[in-house]
């Protein structure tokens, strides 16, 4: 959804012809970082929560996440964003580009 949204927002204000590479890669890459965004917090509390459940420490996915903000602060959530964000923008862009080309073939 945000892929095709950001397609049609380049297209619009950047007048990107909506069938051309650049619009592909670029609104991939803007999904798979909006992604990285959205999926980090959960990642990072689910990785501490089942970390803390090994050594019987448990006290629940919503405990783990207010101990992580309580001890380290909201961005702590964030921690590795930047890999997460590296990973999703060059997966998001080859598959749509890839999946853009496949589908748009005559």
């Amino acid at each position: 959804i945000i892929h095709n949204q950001v397609k049609t927002l380049l297209v619009l204000h950047l007048a990107l012809a909506e069938d051309s590479g650049a619009c592909a890669v670029l609104s991939s890459a803007i999904a798979g970082t909006v992604s990285a965004f959205a999926s980090t917090p959960v990642d990072v509390i689910k990785t501490r929560f089942m970390a803390a459940s090994r050594v019987g420490q448990s006290g629940g996915v919503l405990g783990a996440g207010r101990e992580i903000v309580a001890k380290e602060g909201w961005s702590a959530l964030y921690k590795g964003v930047g890999a997460v964000v590296v990973r999703k923008v060059a997966w998001c862009s080859i598959y749509f580009y890839c999946y853009e080309q496949m589908t748009h073939s005559p």
